[in-house]
């Protein structure tokens, strides 16, 4: 086998593992209302693409969570860096018990580890990679409604119900979907465009 397989495995196989962990930690503590964030079933969804070699799965997970994980990533080290709160995101990971921070630091290093898979994997292994953003816009559309459904305000999974800065953006109903809609289509589109043109997807 030669080393590129072995690391793509090694990649795929990790992705799982945590995204699995981090569902099974969130029924543990009994809030199974976890398992529908975006980045714990992103985690499962781009390792499964990483051992099926489809980067059309990777890239339409990457689409939904780079931009978070780096404003997530941001707003983490700013605190670590200066020891005080700056867009209120990760406020909470400070009040966690220690495993619970340890999964919530997937959003470190699971988009970058399916960047690289992107980019051993190759351009032209999935030649319907084109589609992958309307496939993340369909699955995003999908939870939020779920979300909206079945969940409560205060659960708030992917900012469903309102915006979870420290200074919570909070509108209407309909006003807020509408700028939630708005706001992930544009992430998911800038994402797609710059991923796919800037040599990550190599020929």
């Amino acid at each position: 086998m030669r080393l590129k397989e072995i690391i793509l495995n090694i990649i795929g196989v990790f992705l799982i593992v945590v995204g699995v962990v981090a569902i099974l930690y969130a029924f543990y503590l009994g809030t199974p209302s976890l398992i529908l964030w975006f980045c714990y079933m992103g985690s499962i969804m781009m390792g499964l693409g990483v051992l099926r070699r489809s980067n059309l799965l990777i890239l339409s997970q990457v689409n939904i969570l780079l931009i978070p994980a780096l404003v997530w990533s941001l707003d983490l080290f700013y605190i670590l860096v200066f020891q005080d709160s700056f867009l209120g995101i990760t406020d909470y990971f400070f009040r966690e018990p220690l495993f619970a921070r340890i999964i919530s630091l997937q959003h470190i290093y699971n988009v970058p580890l399916a960047l690289i898979a992107l980019f051993i994997i190759g351009k032209n292994q999935d030649r319907n990679i084109k589609y992958a953003w309307k496939f993340s816009f369909a699955q995003v559309a999908v939870i939020f409604v779920l979300s909206r459904i079945f969940l409560t305000r205060e659960d708030n999974v992917n900012w469903a119900y309102y915006g979870g800065f420290s200074a919570p953006i909070v509108l209407p109903g309909l006003a807020y979907a509408f700028l939630w809609f708005i706001g992930v289509f544009l992430m998911i589109l800038l994402t797609h465009y710059a991923v796919a043109k800037i040599a990550m997807l190599r020929r």
